[in-house]
């Protein structure tokens, strides 16, 4: 296989400031890697295992940026205003290295009551082993006041990660284990009309409930190391994750993973594949009644192979996915993989193309981590994306801009929209039912439709050297319907800039503008909450409005490897609704400091 040098540049920069973290040796969270890397085997796309909640309001992830290897755009809407943004096609070194450190130690204190604080701790590089531990806090005690009726509200968040991890070096294997928890507390403060003196008391919605989410996760694999000479590749593991909530539900997830890749004379092959359980209780399982529970069993198996040239290459191979579950119709689905790559100008253009599909899991707890004021006993459908086609180009204009643009269509067949429901207010026996007063939920329920997506991307990078770089990010959406009237919470289109500059040695700055653009959400008003039969509810549309969201910051970096750092979010002081009823925080100031050892 042809060897390519690629030059990267990962600048990972938390989310108080510009990154204050000591360079420990092959430490997680690096600030700054800067590198040559040599590729000599296929391009394989990885999903993080982490994901965390991200329920509004909040500031930034710790990190703003990650390192990311694209080979073509797969863009997602974006959900929330406050969104990460990942640098792809610049290099970019808004840091000087400084020696490698134990770890660092990270405080700030913002409006709103929020509380900031990170700790890394990180044994340097033995001869075989690392061994690390890292904490976050993130928290807020703010009120905010609500866009439907104006009545301030205690409206509390608090955001907790650890993750324990270490690994051992064989010569031609690395051994690693991660411990994860994440303990997420939200409250249902939302609701999206006048509220009610006797909401509490209805059965009928959870205004005023706290919704904790708490998810440990443990991960055991076997990899072969990057350095390995044998000709196979290997990744192997073992999981197994337990996710509870404060209002009784609980998801047992254990699996496997098993990952090759190997050459074949001209031909690179690749075998991905995965096992996983999955046992959910205390839910409304809607094929069967009687049962407050759903088990299921998932096996992916994912082979295709890779033929490159000079300046082409081709990777063809089949998505299968076969699902058994106790209660559902067993599924077995193959979907056809086509990636095609075509550079006619090396390092200046290239074009690709292909075709995909896959079955998602809308297992529980990634549903409550898309929307933790979900419904605490839903139970949603697997989304089913028929096919996928895409193209598109990407390159450099020069060596400080690179460029991407790109067009993609989805099939999806059961695809979850999120929406409110309402039903007459009855005060009791005595009082009739007035169908001009109604009671809403402030948890969300969802609807379901075929869809066709049809997603338009284009992204730029502009960087100088070490001081300065600009990214700029923009996605279109449409979406075509076979039953709903709106594509609920979907945006028509998400803009991204960010930007960071080196002003002096010491002193640093960034600032980054998201826009989500118009969106639609759905309430469904049933008018016969009494009867046995199931109502056929009347579809209302509201208009959300747009959310610009600009946030800016800097820090200042002292002796003895102290930082100062400060940041202002939400610039514009906008109040927007990201699920209706539920109202951000406005602007926000933290100021901070940080020690790295």
């Amino acid at each position: 296989m042809k060897h390519q040098n690629i030059s990267l540049s990962i600048l990972f920069t938390l989310a108080m400031g510009l990154g204050s973290t000591a360079t420990a040796l092959a430490q997680k969270q690096d600030t700054t890697i800067n590198k040559q890397v040599e590729v000599v085997k296929a391009y394989r796309p990885s999903v993080s295992d982490a994901y965390k909640i991200s329920p509004m309001p909040e500031i930034d992830d710790t990190t703003r940026f990650t390192p990311q290897f694209d080979y073509h755009i797969d863009a997602e809407p974006i959900m929330t205003g406050f969104k990460t943004v990942p640098v792809s096609a610049a290099t970019i070194n808004l840091h000087e290295s400084t020696e490698n450190g134990y770890g660092y130690l990270k405080v700030g204190l913002g409006t709103y009551n929020t509380p900031y604080g990170e700790f890394f701790f990180n044994q340097p590089k033995g001869k075989n082993s690392i061994f690390g531990v890292h904490y976050r806090h993130l928290s807020s005690a703010g009120s905010v006041k609500l866009n439907s009726t104006g009545k301030k509200v205690d409206a509390p968040y608090s955001h907790n990660n650890l993750e324990v991890f270490g690994k051992y070096f064989f010569r031609k294997s690395v051994f690693s284990v991660n411990l994860n928890y994440d303990r997420n507390v939200v409250k249902f403060y939302g609701y999206p009309d006048s509220i009610p003196a006797y909401v509490k008391n209805n059965g009928y919605g959870y205004f005023n409930d706290k919704q904790r989410l708490q998810n440990w996760r443990v991960n055991v694999g076997l990899k072969s190391s990057e350095n390995s000479r044998s000709e196979l590749q290997y990744n192997a593991g073992l999981h197994y994750s337990n996710f509870n909530a404060k209002t009784g539900q609980t998801e047992n997830n254990a699996g496997m993973i098993a990952e090759f890749d190997n050459d074949f004379g001209n031909l690179h092959g690749l075998l991905q594949s995965s096992l996983d359980y999955y046992s959910t209780d205390s839910i409304d399982n809607f094929d069967n009644p009687n049962s407050n529970k759903r088990n299921s069993i998932w096996f992916k198996l994912n082979p295709s192979v890779l033929l490159c040239g000079d300046a082409w290459k081709i990777r063809a191979g089949l998505n299968t996915w076969s699902v058994s579950d106790d209660d559902r119709n067993a599924i077995f689905k193959v979907y056809p993989k086509l990636d095609l790559e075509l550079t006619p100008v090396e390092n200046i253009m290239t074009l690709y193309a292909g075709a995909d599909g896959y079955l998602q899991n809308n297992n529980y707890s990634a549903i409550a981590k898309e929307n933790p004021w979900a419904n605490p006993r839903h139970d949603i459908r697997n989304t089913d994306y028929k096919y996928i086609v895409f193209g598109g180009f990407k390159g450099k204009i020069s060596p400080q801009i690179s460029y991407k643009a790109g067009v993609k269509y989805s099939k999806a067949h059961n695809m979850h929209f999120f929406v409110t429901n309402a039903a007459p207010r009855v005060l009791s026996p005595m009082y009739p039912i007035s169908t001009n007063e109604w009671l809403y939920k402030n948890d969300f329920d969802v609807e379901y439709d075929n869809a066709g997506i049809l997603n338009l991307n284009a992204e730029i990078s502009y960087f100088s050297g070490s001081d300065y770089y600009l990214q700029i990010k923009a996605n279109y959406y449409s979406y075509s319907l076979d039953s709903l009237d709106v594509a609920s919470y979907k945006p028509n289109f998400d803009a991204t800039v960010s930007s960071g500059v080196r002003f002096t040695q010491r002193l640093t700055g960034f600032i980054d503008v998201n826009i989500t653009g118009n969106r639609k959400a759905i309430v469904l008003y049933h008018y016969d909450p009494l009867s046995s039969a199931r109502p056929s509810p009347y579809r209302d549309i509201v208009s959300l409005d747009p959310i610009v969201n600009m946030n800016i910051g800097a820090e200042y970096e002292l002796p003895y490897r102290l930082k100062l750092f400060s940041r202002l979010d939400n610039v514009f002081n906008q109040h927007y609704d990201r699920w209706l009823g539920y109202t951000s925080q406005g602007m926000r100031f933290m100021v901070g400091a940080s020690w790295s050892f």
